[in-house]
């Protein structure tokens, strides 16, 4: 796009013959300014043009040997028009330049910035400019610096005028003098108004020169400068070799920019961007640095931020919201990591798994707030065991993740009991301080490489050892052989055993009770002489005993607190329940007894019926004594289970009053010899 002619023309071009532009040489003032351009706006080229009708000429100009061009292929055209700067970050999205040649083609001049040369009375006759073959722009303090060397252009231009009406009066000798006076005198004025630290020094580093805003940025004042060394009054030792290396490369002709950490005269540490040319003598020699230090502190201080945030949003991409865990992606991370450690080293490490006991019923009992204050809680105990290098991670709902580097020769039985023993007397206190309710951990390790040469395969040998810990082991063998034994045999039972995984749904403790207790009657019937039919169905009515829980409402199944008087009458019916529906299925008669007077007491207090002594069935009453041992012994989602020892003494106070003596004596014999039930299911199934 051509620019227009100004409205002005005619006085424009009187004016550039009046201040002598047509007639006179370029000046090494205006090379010294362009050179100053181009340096403080980071271009490698400047120029000082003019523009008349038909051409736009340059009286000084850095970096490039074109010194004139058509008017209607120049950029400073443009710029007459203006009465202040102009700023062109990309020649080629600007309509004004975006088909002229010297931006499709050679150049291929991108950024251009210029400041109109405005004469006192108002006429545009050029432009200071600097442009470059790359995108850019201009900083305020880069900004006002061109600005200013515009207005030192024109003031040499007012000079000259002057200078020329002088010449007629005191004579060419006097007004160069005073000409070299001003001139020094504006640049000055022009270092001492700009916005960056101007230092300049000779080739040993000596300051020469120090402008107001470098005492500023240091500290230090202009005479304490003047004359000293200036890196070793401002960088440490390390930054000093640094710079010297660079000034050695300015010796030789190069400019250069970088950033450093400089100390103030208080001992205070500010970050500045320094740009450094070489200061040449009238002969072209290169003599010393002339350097521009910008302060950037704040930016600097918004880096480190921006970079903290990252930081910061890379450490929650990695951790579990709800505990500040690790999560499960990044544990699987840690774990190659960890692994390939291990493997480099020949060292030994270990993987746990871990999980909230009876988490689900605690959800559904007291609502997903409390649940995730549980969560929490159980985390901060995992994170107050472990090492400063091991790793925790939520691995997914209620289960966590160890990994325990370099643990020696120790077993993953010991590293199992160990975190048991300081995952023991967990409790949180429910909303409201109701109640301190006990929360329990299982357990499982595995070794890499003793359990699983395999990495791929430990994580899955930890959960396996997790989900035996939890389900029993041997007593979940044992009782599924009794389940698939009658389902085949007995039609019917399979709906009864779904009933009891019902009932475990909303109490998720019946089904492992009943195992339990299926355990416990064994032990007792093995002990009596019981023959193998009797064992059989002692252990199938144990199975069954609580079938009849499916018919108490939920509240009161589920509270943790102690029952009415009428809730627990509810509860009594059960019993009565569980009868009728196993009385309902031929070929399960013989465990009637069973489930319908387990709860029956050997002075008669019990219920349904009051049945006291022998009156009770034998099966019944060995069946109570297992049952109340288990439900002392088993931990709830609201009470932790009561000592082993406890619990014997209480059946053994309680011998010939609540349950039969003979049934108490045979389990106490057994479990003081400490010897398990051993598994008759096979034989006598």
């Amino acid at each position: 796009m051509i620019a227009a002619l100004p409205e002005n023309e005619g006085a424009r071009l009187a004016a550039l013959r009046a201040y002598h532009i047509l007639d006179t040489p370029s000046e090494a003032r205006f090379d010294e300014i362009t050179h100053l351009a181009a340096y403080l706006c980071g271009t490698e080229f400047a120029a000082v043009s003019f523009t008349d009708t038909d051409r736009q000429w340059s009286k000084s100009i850095t970096g490039t040997d074109l010194k004139q061009t058509a008017r209607e292929l120049s950029f400073c055209a443009h710029t007459i028009l203006s009465k202040d700067l102009i700023i062109v970050p990309d020649a080629r999205l600007d309509p004004r330049f975006a088909d002229n040649p010297f931006v499709t083609g050679e150049p291929g001049i991108r950024f251009y910035a210029a400041a109109p040369l405005i004469t006192s009375d108002g006429l545009a006759l050029g432009a200071l400019c600097v442009f470059a073959m790359t995108p850019g722009d201009l900083n305020a303090d880069q900004a006002a610096g061109l600005r200013t060397l515009a207005y030192q252009v024109t003031e040499l231009l007012e000079l000259r005028r002057q200078v020329a009406e002088q010449e007629r009066l005191v004579g060419e000798r006097d007004l160069a003098e005073s000409a070299l006076r001003q001139e020094r005198e504006h640049f000055r004025s022009f270092a001492e108004s700009l916005g960056s630290g101007i230092l300049m020094t000779d080739l040993e580093d000596t300051v020469l020169y120090v402008n107001p805003r470098m005492s500023l940025i240091t500290g230090y004042t202009t005479e304490e400068m003047m004359g000293c060394r200036a890196l070793d009054l401002l960088l440490t030792p390390e930054d000093q070799e640094t710079m010297r290396a660079n000034n050695r490369e300015r010796s030789e002709g190069a400019p250069g920019a970088y950033e450093i950490d400089i100390i103030c005269k208080d001992g205070s540490r500010r970050w500045i961007e320094v740009n450094v040319v070489p200061y040449r003598d009238k002969t072209g020699q290169v003599v010393g640095t002339l350097a521009t230090n910008t302060d950037i502190s704040a930016r600097k201080a918004l880096e480190s931020e921006r970079d903290l945030a990252l930081k910061d949003a890379q450490e929650r991409a990695d951790r579990d919201p709800l505990t500040g865990l690790l999560n499960h992606r990044t544990f699987y991370k840690r774990f190659e990591e960890e692994a390939n450690r291990a493997q480099r080293d020949g060292s030994i490490l270990a993987v746990v798994m871990m999980d909230v006991d009876n988490f689900k019923f605690f959800n559904d009992t007291y609502g997903h707030a409390t649940g995730d204050d549980v969560l929490r809680h159980v985390a901060a105990r995992f994170q107050a065991l472990c090492r400063q290098y091991d790793c925790v991670a939520r691995f997914g709902g209620d289960e966590f993740a160890l990994l325990l580097p370099n643990v020696g020769t120790t077993p993953a039985v010991d590293i199992e009991a160990r975190l048991r023993a300081g995952l023991e007397n967990i409790t949180h206190l429910l909303p409201g301080g109701q109640a301190a309710v006990p929360i329990t951990i299982s357990v499982g390790a595995a070794l890499l490489p003793h359990n699983a040469v395999d990495r791929s395969d430990v994580v899955r040998r930890a959960d396996e050892r997790l989900r035996r810990v939890k389900t029993g082991g041997a007593i979940e063998a044992e009782a599924d052989q009794v389940r698939a034994s009658m389902t085949g045999r007995v039609e019917g039972f399979s709906m009864l055993d779904a009933l009891v995984t019902a009932v475990d749904n909303k109490d998720r403790y019946t089904r492992k009770h009943s195992e339990d207790v299926m355990w416990h009657s064994l032990m007792i019937a093995e002990e009596l002489g019981l023959d193998e039919k009797t064992r059989h169905t002692v252990a199938v009515s144990a199975l069954l005993h609580d079938v009849g829980k499916i018919g108490i409402p939920d509240a009161v199944l589920r509270k943790p607190g102690k029952l009415t008087d009428a809730e627990f009458e509810t509860v009594k019916q059960h019993p009565m329940m569980g009868s009728i529906m196993v009385g309902a299925i031929a070929g399960l008669e013989d465990t009637l007894d069973a489930v319908r007077h387990h709860h029956e007491r050997w002075d008669g207090g019990g219920y349904p019926f009051g049945l006291r002594g022998e009156e009770t069935p034998l099966i019944a009453r060995l069946m109570a004594v297992a049952d109340a041992f288990s439900a002392m012994t088993t931990d709830r989602p609201y009470r932790k289970g009561m000592d082993r020892g406890k619990a014997l003494g209480i059946l053994s106070e309680g011998r010939g009053t609540q349950w039969d003596p003979e049934c108490v004596d045979a389990f106490l014999r057994r479990t003081a010899a400490s010897t398990p039930a051993v598994n008759h299911i096979a034989a006598i199934s």
